[in-house]
């Protein structure tokens, strides 16, 4: 009866769901088993196991034997399928979640890390469930100000004290590469995203072919024999959509993702030129760092900083705590818990800090800027402003103000990271592979995120000296 009614309010939240990606339930319960991460034995016919339907990127399962009265283990894998080279690294975000145990940043209790294939068919690693709303909306609609606030304020000291945290002690010094982070970045999403496009050219031409096979065989079944003479069919041929809606595939949902793929494929241009003009700005920023030091003046923020970062930290990685402590009573709102660590390495600060404050230039649904069409979106009640954000996060690292120039390089770049993440989520949707309901509107989300990213940078590709203070340009 406690799983049954746990199994229901895990179903309720709409953060999980019944099982779709299939995994081989007794051999888990015999590994976990011999692991002893639990005094009891996991019985396959006593267990219940539901999936994330926010985990698109490495599929997710919470497992919960009967009777039992400790915490229930998720389970996070590798997908399923062929995987680009360097994605889904469960063992960096397993490594990161173990070392940072017991400091600032709440993480939850990792367990064991499995490279056996023959276990679930892909690496996978088992940690502590963590009870708690995970928030799919980054204004978190439904808290009270208070609480809102609360949560915000906590979200940025984590961060601040994750990218103060000195990383060496830690034992994570290996965890990346010092230096060069925006460069290494640019150069490790850039292949990740041509890789992800050679799969959807490929598509698309396949379905080119298919709908072209398909109208000439219609053609040709429209054909009739009169006086023992073929003879074209006095009808109309049939249009390429119902050929696609027959012999190619099941009507409007196959044609909507043709036209979504053409337009991610037509947007490949724009997002070359994001790539060009970051790479520039990216040397033009390191000759003006080095300038300056030479010189003798104020020197600017340091381009090859390096700290601890997530890589992927935002409201809907983090577990909410809104009761204070005490169950049932309503507190400030603090963050329980952070999630997905599989992009977490040692990294500039200010690219962590951007993916936090990303809402802060969207608009529309989820984003804090109002959509003049639409209406929606805007500032909610009780965040602070962008402003003040930023200040927020400058005072709790005990650092400088950040200049305009240097946040606007930073935010770009965000936008770039973010368009080849979600494009790659695109191209496993294409492929079957993705593990959300949601990953279709990766696609649109591409190209979204390029063109607010062009629309951070100049026109002209050149470096101006960083002010001392910041003024944030509107999108």
């Amino acid at each position: 009866m406690i799983v049954c009614r746990m199994e229901q309010s895990l179903l309720d939240s709409g953060a999980w769901t019944r099982v779709r990606a299939k995994l081989d339930v007794p051999r888990l319960c015999g590994y976990l088993t011999r692991c002893g991460i639990r005094p009891q034995a996991f019985d396959p016919d006593k267990v219940m196991m539901l999936q994330s339907n926010n985990g698109m990127s490495n599929p997710t399962y919470y497992i919960q034997q009967s009777g039992s009265r400790l915490p229930g283990l998720i389970i996070r894998k590798k997908p399923a399928g062929k995987l680009l080279p360097g994605a889904h690294q469960i063992d960096r975000e397993f490594r990161a979640m173990k070392h940072l145990s017991g400091t600032v940043v709440p993480v939850p209790k990792v367990h064991v890390l499995c490279n056996d294939a023959t276990v679930l068919g892909q690496s996978f690693y088992v940690m502590d469930y963590v009870g708690g709303p995970v928030p799919n909306d980054p204004g978190l609609p439904g808290l009270l100000p208070g609480q809102r606030a609360g949560v915000f304020a906590h979200a940025v000291q984590i961060l601040a004290g994750l990218h103060n945290l000195d990383y060496v002690s830690l034992g994570l010094e290996k965890h990346g590469r010092p230096g060069n982070y925006a460069d290494r970045q640019l150069r490790t999403w850039s292949r990740q995203y041509e890789l992800g496009d050679e799969q959807l050219a490929k598509y698309h031409a396949q379905r080119k072919a298919q709908i072209a096979a398909a109208a000439s065989q219609l053609t040709r079944i429209g054909s009739v024999e009169r006086g023992g003479k073929g003879v074209l069919s006095s009808s109309s041929p049939p249009s390429s959509s119902s050929t696609a809606n027959g012999a190619c595939g099941s009507g409007s949902g196959d044609d909507a993702k043709d036209r979504l793929v053409e337009r991610v494929l037509g947007a490949g241009a724009e997002m070359r030129l994001l790539i060009s003009r970051l790479s520039s700005l990216s040397k033009q920023r390191s000759v003006a760092a080095s300038t300056t030091s030479n010189a003798g003046s104020t020197p600017p923020p340091d381009p090859d900083e390096t700290t601890l970062v997530h890589g992927d930290f935002r409201m809907g990685n983090f577990i909410l705590d809104l009761d204070g402590g005490v169950e049932g009573s309503e507190g400030p709102g603090r963050v329980r818990a952070v999630l997905d660590w599989e992009i977490s390495t040692l990294g500039h600060p200010l690219l962590d800090l951007a993916y936090l404050m990303s809402p802060y230039y969207s608009a529309g649904e989820g984003g804090f800027l109002v959509d003049e069409e639409t209406g929606k979106g805007g500032l909610p009640e009780g965040a602070p402003s962008r402003d003040e954000y930023l200040t927020m996060y400058c005072t709790a690292r005990g650092i400088p103000s950040i200049p305009e120039t240097e946040w606007n390089f930073w935010v770009a770049l965000n936008c770039f990271r973010t368009a080849a993440i979600v494009h790659g989520v695109f191209a496993r949707f294409i492929g079957g592979n993705a593990g959300s309901t949601n990953a279709s509107y990766a696609g649109s989300a591409f190209v979204t995120e390029v063109r607010k990213g062009l629309r951070l940078l100049p026109r002209q590709e050149s470096y101006q000296q960083p002010r001392t203070e910041h003024r944030l340009s509107k999108l």
